[in-house]
């Protein structure tokens, strides 16, 4: 089961850094794309919300394993205990920070909910996302972030069909490039081999990921 925990979380991780990025360091141009220029005045706010939940990622999926394993209870309280400090931060922030302070308590009190899951269920089932390949995603991310907005600084101000092309390409040489290096451990071989038994092709998956690995 660790095993399993640690793969999906994993590839949850490398499929959710390119809408992190693009929602977090372009949130003046994202909300450009898809709600109009009347709304830009919520960028600051929508990328801070958006890094509270991008903790989701990175401690994976605790909250359903808990569940799955029984521990409602310790769920009830964590989410008592976290709706109190986002109420608190609410009545705090709001009236000085009026959308940003609202974005500040919800990202606070969404990444100590994480905190709270992954510490409780890693103390009762010793189960954690972190290994040597969590790591070396989390480079590739790290990489892709800084160089993807520093090219797309040097770019702006982009029309909303240049941003669009960028965050696809960016998106696709991401991609290429950890599905070309990222390591392939024998659970994560199972894992698919368990998907496809589900009825779910992957064949052409497959094909790209053989023909990217194949070809330096």
């Amino acid at each position: 089961m660790k095993k399993l925990f640690q793969s999906v979380t994993k590839w949850i991780f490398v499929v959710t850094v390119p809408l992190f990025f693009t929602i977090a360091f372009f949130p003046e141009s994202t909300i450009k794309l898809t709600f109009g220029s009347d709304y830009i005045e919520g960028a600051a706010a929508l990328s801070v919300v958006t890094v509270g939940f991008f903790t989701h990622s990175i401690a994976g999926l605790n909250g359903a394993t808990m569940t799955s394993l029984g521990n409602t209870k310790m769920i009830m309280y964590d989410n008592i205990i976290v709706a109190i400090i986002n109420f608190g931060l609410n009545v705090l922030l709001i009236p000085q920070y009026p959308l940003l302070g609202a974005a500040v308590a919800t990202a606070v009190a969404y990444s100590i909910l994480n905190v709270l899951y992954s510490y409780q269920l890693y103390t009762r089932t010793g189960l954690h996302p972190f290994t040597v390949q969590f790591g070396e995603m989390a480079i590739m991310a790290t990489v892709f972030i800084i160089s993807g907005k520093a090219i797309g600084s040097y770019f702006s101000p982009m029309s909303n069909l240049g941003f669009l092309s960028f965050i696809l390409i960016s998106s696709l040489v991401y991609f290429v490039i950890v599905l070309r290096f990222m390591t392939i451990t024998d659970a994560e071989k199972e894992l698919g081999d368990a998907v496809e038994q589900k009825g779910i092709d992957l064949r052409w998956g497959k094909i790209f990921f053989k023909l990217i690995r194949k070809y330096p």
